[in-house]
């Protein structure tokens, strides 16, 4: 059991290394702000699929887009995908959009209480 957690956590690790690497890529975050980019990620994700011309326009290896933005950043999220896949988790378009490091949210501290306010003034 405790190899499986070892490596449950080594999978996990491997999916924040990646989820890093996006959120340091500038050229891939402002690749991802091209409406092309988008759009082809929304159909990758299934979140808003194509119609098949559309797609096939899109997705035309011959397009200077598709060469220039679409296919290098997905082949970026590729990576993420399949190092989602070995730790069993779905790919975290969201937290790559945020640039965030982590596979989940961090919580949110606490609200400060009176005592709390009175204590740091």
């Amino acid at each position: 059991k405790e190899a499986d957690k070892g490596k449950a956590r080594e999978a996990l690790a491997a999916v924040e290394a990646v989820l890093g690497q996006l959120a340091r890529d500038d050229e891939f975050h402002r690749d991802l702000k091209r409406p092309s980019f988008d759009k082809a990620l929304k159909h990758w994700t299934n979140e808003e699929r194509l119609g098949l011309d559309e797609a096939n326009a899109l997705f035309d290896d011959e397009s200077y887009e598709f060469q220039q933005f679409i296919k290098p950043g997905l082949a970026k999220l590729t990576r993420l995908q399949a190092a989602c896949r070995a730790a069993g988790v779905g790919v975290p378009v969201d937290a790559v959009r945020k640039r965030r490091t982590t596979l989940f949210e961090p919580k949110a501290p606490p609200p400060l209480t009176a005592e709390d306010e009175r204590r740091s003034s």
